[in-house]
């Protein structure tokens, strides 16, 4: 009985870390577009992009001219409501439009 207890608190303990591995959170990233445009993009993701940008690489996003483009560079990802440590990402953050 004791032994049962155990394996029901661990298979517990294992599905609240799986779920909180599948959180999906608001990110805010610095982001060259294959036109040259440079700006900044909110998107919200469960991959940790702060890691990992990659999976950005070749997604569409629209432009100033109002057409899409390919992502070709991600400079820095973060937190939203954090401060990138780029001072170039973080100037132009404070430049586009939200």
């Amino acid at each position: 009985m004791k032994t049962a207890k155990l394996l029901l608190v661990g298979l517990c303990g294992l599905v609240f870390s799986a779920a909180a591995s599948t959180k999906t959170l608001s990110y805010k990233c610095a982001i060259t577009l294959n036109n040259g445009e440079q700006t900044v993009i909110e998107l919200t993701s469960k991959a940790n992009l702060m890691k990992d940008t990659s999976s950005l690489i070749g997604k569409q996003h629209g432009g100033q001219d109002q057409k899409l483009h390919a992502i070709s560079q991600v400079s820095e990802c973060v937190l939203e409501g954090k401060e990138f440590s780029r001072l170039k990402d973080q100037q132009l953050d404070s430049k586009t439009p939200r």
